[in-house]
């Protein structure tokens, strides 16, 4: 049956709230690009595509009693060349990596990925991802994001592209504080501070703000600018 999705206009992915605004760890743009594959392949879903029929012969997605068997091959998530350490220094860091999930009613814990293989003669990766995320990413009771995959896909870096899915649709001025946008962004509470501890704003701008800008400013139909707001001892960006 097909499921009801958000009415968008010329978007290729809705996701739900909950991911977008999820606090995530600090993916490489190659791990990143393998969670776009799995939300392209929820929102075919969506559209009421039958998933063994899936973009053909090397990308598939096929429902398991406890998973979601997923297969692609290796040029869907590195774009320029074929390097083996790339993908399986990829496939390693998102199976160790956790999604947690929490409402009124429950708690749980799943990893993004399961299984990983990668078929080195033939480019063929294959690893499961748990009904549970794929639940997540399929449903839009708490709101959703929407946003053009090619864009996100093309972008060069991770800060760049949470960026994009984070302000994607924005309408209004985001009031959020450093250490919140680092919690969204995946950086290390302790990262971008000198050795007392105090937050280094030149060096968290130089190295992720600017750049993460830039990659937008360039390709992407939503951008961001921001403005520091001091508060007492605390700065806060605002993202606009």
């Amino acid at each position: 049956m097909k499921k009801k999705l958000p009415i968008t206009k010329n978007k290729d992915v809705v996701v739900s709230w909950v991911y977008t605004w999820s606090k995530q760890q600090d993916m490489s743009i190659h791990e990143q690009r393998i969670v776009l594959r799995i939300l392209e392949a929820c929102q075919a879903e969506l559209k009421g595509v039958k998933l063994k029929d899936y973009a053909g012969t090397k990308r598939k997605f096929e429902h398991g009693l406890w998973d979601v068997d997923a297969q692609m091959h290796v040029s869907d998530v590195i774009f320029s060349g074929r390097d083996y350490n790339e993908i399986i220094a990829a496939l390693d860091s998102l199976a160790g990596r956790f999604f947690t999930y929490e409402d009124d009613e429950e708690w749980w814990k799943c990893g993004f990925i399961s299984n990983p293989k990668y078929k080195k003669h033939t480019g063929i990766i294959t690893f499961r991802v748990s009904n549970d995320l794929w639940g997540v990413f399929t449903k839009f009771a708490k709101g959703y994001r929407e946003f053009e995959l090619n864009k996100a896909l093309a972008l060069p870096t991770g800060y760049s592209l949470r960026f994009y899915m984070l302000m994607s649709g924005q309408v209004y001025p985001l009031d959020i504080s450093l250490d919140n946008l680092k919690e969204r962004l995946g950086i290390p509470a302790d990262k971008y501070k000198d050795k007392n501890g105090k937050d280094r704003i030149d060096n968290f701008e130089e190295r992720v703000l600017k750049p993460a800008k830039a990659a937008l400013d360039e390709s992407c139909p939503y951008t961001f600018n921001y403005v520091k707001v001091r508060r007492k001892t605390q700065t806060t960006n605002v993202a606009r």
